[in-house]
């Protein structure tokens, strides 16, 4: 059977600019942050550091450990790794609870020199990206409260709830850290389903829903406006400015990985996707691709990969019903290969994501 070739300007039809341009606003989480996964994981589980650095490598510290970043798909990966291998449905509620400060680096110092609780959660809300691009918070003010919401970045179609409960909780935990006070929050909502709900009203002193529409603490006013023990105004406001600063270099950090997603989508339908054959076309030693793509904490097969899946779901999202022709133009050797790599990415077969595709998929 002749397999139909969907031509570049079919595509172009169907991908949205955003999806074509989304170099900078990559989905990812500090190595800060991630390296105290790491270690946490390593904490709960048979597995030694070393095993776990191998298997997870960390880009070199020095003076930019503070803008070098972990993918997302990598951090949720070791994430459900540590679930797994432990046995415990709490893993993400059980580390966040136990994130220190250093995990959240400058947004930690940033929060701790706040004057009130409420001063930084919406610091949280204005930086959070330092730590990480995953979702984004929102701080909305109620008649009696303040609700706190966090909301996945809406290309995330496979999302696992130890991440959801990882943030929920390191919040909490920060919160009542900075104020010294072991403060309750008045209702917190997850979008995940669960068996375990009295555990998690046990260990925030709440009423807590499973499977909301949104995932969000409400925190009274009183609480919100608690002073935070280390308030210091101009500490607060110099660590503002190097703040905004590490956001314009996390913004800028891609220079490599931009030239090489580039370089891949203009020429994958024509070109045999490898290594060598990209760094022969952006004239570089692949080697020495390989070890800039590193520094900026991603690697060739990271990139060609989150292309695969991008262009995968936008053409069955645009009413490509061809799975073979889809497999054959992302240079998928075989149909099952496909499949196998679709499921990885969301969750669900090609078959059943065309079934219902705006659907998040939780695990």
């Amino acid at each position: 059977m002749a397999v139909k070739c969907l031509t570049r300007d079919a595509i172009f039809l169907t991908l949205e600019t955003s999806q074509i341009t989304r170099i900078i606003n990559l989905l990812s989480v500090s190595s800060y942050y991630f390296n105290e996964l790491l270690h946490y994981v390593s904490k709960t589980t048979a597995l030694s550091v070393e095993k776990l650095q191998q298997q997870y490598p960390l880009t070199p510290g020095g003076d930019n450990f503070e803008i070098n970043r972990v993918s997302f798909e990598q951090h949720q990966s070791l994430m459900q790794l540590g679930a797994t291998i432990s046995g415990n449905k709490l893993f993400g509620l059980e580390f966040g609870q136990q994130a220190s400060t250093r995990s959240f680096s400058l947004l930690a110092y940033l929060t701790l020199s706040s004057s009130t609780l409420l001063q930084a959660a919406n610091l949280l809300q204005k930086y959070e990206a330092l730590v990480s691009t995953i979702g984004q918070a929102k701080v909305f003010e109620r008649e009696d409260n303040y609700s706190i919401c966090w909301h996945p970045d809406t290309s995330i179609n496979h999302l696992s709830y130890h991440v959801i409960d990882a943030i929920l909780a390191g919040w909490i935990n920060f919160a009542r850290y900075i104020v010294q006070h072991d403060m309750n929050p008045i209702k917190v909502s997850l979008s995940h389903h669960g068996n375990h709900a009295e555990i998690y009203q046990s260990i925030w002193n709440c009423p807590v829903e499973m499977h909301a529409s949104k995932c969000e603490l409400l925190i009274s006013k009183a609480d919100m406006d608690r002073p935070v023990v280390l308030q210091d105004k101009v500490t607060n406001q110099a660590l503002q400015i190097s703040a905004n600063r590490k956001l314009r270099e996390i913004k800028t950090s891609h220079e490599y990985y931009d030239k090489v997603y580039q370089c891949i989508y203009e020429h994958y339908l024509t070109t045999n996707i490898e290594l060598k054959v990209i760094a022969a076309k952006l004239d570089v030693n692949p080697r020495q691709l390989q070890h800039c793509l590193k520094m900026e904490g991603y690697s060739f097969n990271f990139i060609w990969d989150s292309i695969r899946k991008e262009l995968a779901i936008t053409l069955i999202n645009g009413a490509s019903d061809d799975l073979v022709a889809i497999a054959h133009q992302l240079q998928f050797s075989e149909q099952s290969a496909f499949n196998r790599a679709f499921k990885r990415w969301t969750g669900r077969t090609p078959r059943e994501y065309q079934a219902n595709p705006g659907q998040l998929h939780l695990t």
